[in-house]
């Protein structure tokens, strides 16, 4: 077997094992800045890492991290890119991160308990109309 061939192979592995180590790392580090992996896209060659501050308080909600380390914005102004090697302007920017506010985490259940109260209050309402149409038949077959 050929040395440099093995070498490569070595190389390579260990090119794999930092950039998965990288990708990981920042997943972590975006994630305790208030970013939530959106596991529902269906381009699954990436995780999409949404954020939940308002769009004034802060621009870049949605990120892309690829498999190799990539991070992209998807707001069109401003769009900051990070390779692997961009540490030092990867950090610049995680220290920009906004913390979510206690309004902005609890968005989605609020609106999820919103939507159940709703639910809730028109199955009350259909169940007195019910009722109330049914005493009504029966009063008048008596």
């Amino acid at each position: 077997m050929n040395p440099h061939a093995i070498s490569d192979d070595f190389e390579r592995h260990e090119a794999v094992t930092q950039t998965g180590t990288v990708v990981m790392e920042r997943l972590y580090r975006l994630v305790r800045k208030g970013y939530q992996p959106d596991f529902d896209m269906e381009f699954t060659q990436s995780i999409w890492l949404r954020h939940p501050a308002e769009k004034d308080r802060w621009p870049h909600r949605t990120l892309i991290l690829y498999p190799h380390g990539l991070l992209v914005s998807i707001d069109p102004k401003d769009e900051p890119r990070f390779e692997v090697w961009e540490k030092a302007e990867f950090e610049a920017f995680l220290r920009k991160v906004p913390i979510p506010t206690w309004w902005e985490r609890t968005q989605h259940q609020r609106a999820r308990l919103t939507a159940q109260v709703v639910m809730f209050a028109l199955a009350i309402t259909f169940t007195a109309v019910f009722l109330q149409g049914s005493m009504w038949v029966l009063e008048k077959l008596k």
